[in-house]
């Protein structure tokens, strides 16, 4: 098998598959670690698959020409696999390895009580490095100016799509902390363990329509709608 060259068109259509399942992932990650949800049916499959997406893109790192730095492609595969095991390998292993589903696996009520449910949280959160991954994309391959070139569009128009589409994932970010870091996020197992009704300490119970339907009554789905506009409407106005 041949190096790959890190200019080559079919890298770059690579790198653009792993920034997506990479932004995937993390919206995912975050909407579950502060909603309280776990992946079932097909989003479970999906889960596994984007797994093996980033076990793939491991390979494809040891499988292509890097820079060194002096600016030289690196085209001996012991030099290469050495700049990489001192560099990225162990944010990309980390990324990859699903130590939550491990977790899950070898206590199945991790995720359901009290202590366990906040350790398996804090578990969870370790996919998060896989940002970590945007920035070796962003830095090394220079996708984004690549998608700019391929894509054809005016300067200005990209720019504009570039900002809508950070908009949208801060406001995910903070919509995910707005929920999860107050007391929304543990007033089930609150109620389990204390006198204290559920949504008691949280915004959600205080959100209902006139038509006497409250948020607290609703699925999480719109709990995440709700965190989400509140999120833009702090974002783009005074706040209310």
């Amino acid at each position: 098998m041949g190096l790959i060259h890190p200019d080559a068109s079919a890298k770059t259509l690579w790198d653009v598959i792993i920034a997506l399942v990479i932004v995937y992932s993390v919206i995912m990650t975050t909407y579950r670690i502060a909603f309280a949800v776990q992946a079932t049916g097909s989003l479970a499959g999906l889960d596994v698959l984007v797994d093996l997406v980033f076990a793939a893109d491991i390979l494809v790192t040891f499988n292509t020409a890097a820079a060194d730095p002096d600016g030289l492609l690196l085209i001996d595969r012991g030099a290469i696999a050495k700049a990489y095991l001192a560099s990225w390998f162990p944010v990309d292993f980390l990324s990859t390895v699903p130590i939550d589903r491990i977790v899950l696996t070898a206590s199945p009520g991790a995720a359901e009580e009290g202590l366990l449910l906040r350790a398996f949280k804090l578990i969870r959160a370790v996919r998060l490095v896989r940002l970590a991954r945007i920035a070796r994309l962003v830095t090394q391959s220079g996708i984004v100016d690549r998608v700019e070139t391929g894509l054809g569009l005016h300067p200005a128009v990209f720019k504009v799509l570039k900002l809508f589409l950070l908009m949208f994932f801060f406001a995910h970010l903070f919509a995910c902390g707005l929920y999860g870091g107050s007391d929304c996020a543990s007033s089930a197992a609150s109620a389990s363990s204390a006198s204290v009704s559920p949504g008691a300490l949280c915004w959600v119970d205080k959100y209902c329509q006139s038509d006497g339907a409250c948020l607290d009554e609703r699925d999480p789905y719109m709990h995440y709608l709700a965190s989400l506009y509140y999120s833009f409407a702090i974002m783009t106005t005074i706040g209310y």
